[in-house]
């Protein structure tokens, strides 16, 4: 996986008919996660399909790296031996729509030399599995992981209570639960510790939480809120990290554009917690 260039997949799996009109959808994608606070629910995802395209175009590659860069970070600290310890293994994304989280996770699990079947799940408010099944077919390696068969459960973070039995029992039944550039992309603020520790309380005994996020802004101090209300175990963790795209990844950037380039860098914060 890692010996594949993925910006160019993601140019050839824009559907030509939606090209012309592809400049003004990053922009509004950029004006929609650069706002101080977002609005996830301005736009219709749902059947507005070329704002996933300006969002995989905009964002997937620095993304999807930035995870894989963080494990191998979070590795260094502390080897994720759990990952060993299972033949198999489930994993739960919180807002990971667009695969980021998975494929990250992959191409680190591949650098490391380490196959293991991944039963995944994706929850979040929008369905992206078409268009993400699209893109993780085509990326060599994948297959061995069968993330390309995550299953899609529709999960709407705004809604306090009740969480539905469906969702309950995919974080219950993970052994990884991955929160990947969510909290500041749904601009949660204070109650957004209370959704989240919900949400997480149904994780099982020795169950890991993966998290990453924007360096800036208060989602750090949210995610530590969150694992005191839980019971979470820090691991390890990694702060204010500066994570740039492979250079081979950029020049093909700079070849296969839009008016807007993509995203080439980002800082981010990311910890590895155990719950108790």
């Amino acid at each position: 996986m890692n010996e594949q260039l993925y910006h160019p997949l993601v140019w050839s799996m824009i559907p030509r008919k939606l090209k012309p009109n592809m400049d003004d959808a990053i922009d509004a994608i950029g004006d929609l996660y650069n706002a101080p606070t977002p609005e996830p629910f301005r736009f219709d995802f749902e059947n507005d399909t070329i704002l996933k395209y300006a969002y995989f175009y905009r964002y997937f590659v620095c993304i999807s790296n930035a995870v894989k860069k963080c494990w191998l970070k979070l590795a260094d600290l502390h080897y994720p031996g759990f990952l060993q310890n299972k033949s198999e293994l489930n994993v739960c994304c919180v807002g990971g729509g667009s695969g980021c989280d998975l494929v990250g996770l992959c191409q680190f699990m591949d650098y490391i030399d380490m196959e293991k079947r991944i039963n995944a799940v994706i929850l979040d408010y929008y369905d992206w599995s078409k268009e993400t099944r699209k893109l993780i077919a085509n990326i060599a390696g994948a297959e061995v992981y069968g993330i390309v068969n995550f299953n899609n459960v529709r999960y709407n973070f705004f809604k306090v209570s009740p969480i539905h039995h469906a969702v309950i029992n995919e974080i219950g039944n993970a052994d990884l639960v991955t929160i990947v550039k969510f909290l500041s992309a749904v601009g949660a603020d204070k109650n957004g510790v209370e959704q989240l520790s919900d949400l997480l309380s149904n994780m099982k005994r020795n169950g890991r939480v993966f998290y990453m996020d924007n360096s800036g802004g208060p989602y750090r101090n949210m995610m530590k809120e969150v694992a005191g209300a839980v019971g979470l175990e820090l691991v390890s963790e990694v702060v204010h990290r500066k994570i740039v795209v492979p250079e081979e990844e950029s020049d093909q950037m700079a070849h296969a554009r839009f008016r807007t380039l993509p995203l080439k860098s980002t800082s981010v914060t990311a910890s590895l917690w155990k719950k108790n």
